[in-house]
């Protein structure tokens, strides 16, 4: 899970996703997850979710066979000395998917569109815009949670509870939906890990 803004949390939904649907996922995240007391996961299935650190050229150790990317603003000055620097990282980073891997990537975004287009791999969209892959619908506020509706392409996935507060993270889980749904994780335990 990659992307300047959401990695986090986007980690957690995904490999929180991947263990109430039975994947039994390794996990490693950037910051202590409720759920399981700590930043990580051992599980004993082939699945490894990380959450993929840009910084300081980290992208060179990972390889990927699928990603998520929320988000690109340039960060990290200190060791990207241009946005245009910064957003190739994440070009070669897309670039190393397989052709057999997929990409998730927002699709409401300019700069993730941009370099999305590097990938040799099929490319998953996600959002809240009529040309994304993954459209989030009926998006409210409602008992102090947020409810949305999510649609791949013409078949309804249902509707998703959240508490996270923010259409951020209404984002955030939709990718973690995009990618759960392609490993074929069942929509109920999909909906009963982000509901919790």
């Amino acid at each position: 899970v990659s992307g300047t803004h959401g990695k986090t949390t986007t980690t957690a939904m995904l490999a929180e996703i991947f263990k109430v649907a039975g994947l039994d996922p390794t996990a490693v995240v950037g910051s202590q997850v409720r759920q399981w007391r700590g930043s990580a996961l051992v599980g004993r299935s082939d699945f490894m979710i990380i959450e993929a650190d840009e910084y300081q050229g980290k992208f060179d150790y990972y390889f990927p066979q699928s990603v998520i990317l929320t988000s690109v603003d340039w960060d990290h000055p200190d060791y990207f000395k241009t946005y245009e620097e910064y957003k190739n990282t994440f070009r070669k980073f897309v670039q190393k998917i397989p052709r057999h891997g997929f990409l998730v990537v927002c699709g409401d975004r300019a700069d993730t569109l941009e370099i999305a287009g590097s990938a040799k791999c099929n490319v998953i969209k996600y959002g809240f815009g009529k040309d994304n892959d993954i459209k989030i619908k009926n998006h409210e506020l409602r008992d102090g949670k947020q409810h949305f509706d999510l649609w791949f392409g013409e078949k309804n996935l249902g509707n998703f509870e959240l508490e996270l507060p923010g259409e951020h993270n209404v984002l955030n889980a939709t990718a973690a939906v995009a990618m759960s749904h392609k490993f074929n994780a069942n929509l109920d335990k999909i909906r009963e890990a982000l509901a919790g």
